[in-house]
């Protein structure tokens, strides 16, 4: 997944002299691709926090900690549970971005096709009324 660069890709939009709805659906298409690529950075670094996680508390176990919550409290503390849950964060927090980026990008679509429609009728009902 390396490589991809949403902000890159979306400074290449100006130089293709895009607009209305096909400027739209080509940042829905790479909001979109960038939700694919940080879908699965999120997965990784859940999954990698878990394993931090466990790893922690299951290490105080075998050192005689009787309680799961305490030993649970040793893997919160710990430096790189710490870090591995800030990436995990993080990326929760890219693909919320990027959805809530698609779902502005719907309504600006929605808007323009409203605009379109509206301008058709305008022109139909001037020739229907015109002489």
């Amino acid at each position: 997944m390396s490589g991809w660069d949403r902000n890159e890709e979306l400074n290449k939009l100006s130089s293709r002299r895009l607009d209305g709805a096909n400027l739209i659906l080509a940042k829905m298409w790479i909001y979109h691709r960038d939700l694919e690529v940080q879908s699965w950075t999120y997965a990784q670094a859940k999954t990698e926090y878990g394993r931090r996680y466990a790893r922690v508390v299951v290490q105080c176990r075998l050192e005689g900690e009787k309680s799961a919550e305490v030993a649970g409290r040793y893997a919160d503390m710990d430096e790189e549970v710490h870090k591995a849950h800030a990436a995990y964060r993080l990326a929760e927090q890219m693909v919320t971005a990027n959805r809530e980026a698609l779902r502005i990008l719907h309504a600006e679509l929605d808007a323009h096709r409203t605009a379109r429609a509206d301008a058709r009728m305008a022109d139909e009902f001037q020739a229907r009324t015109s002489i």
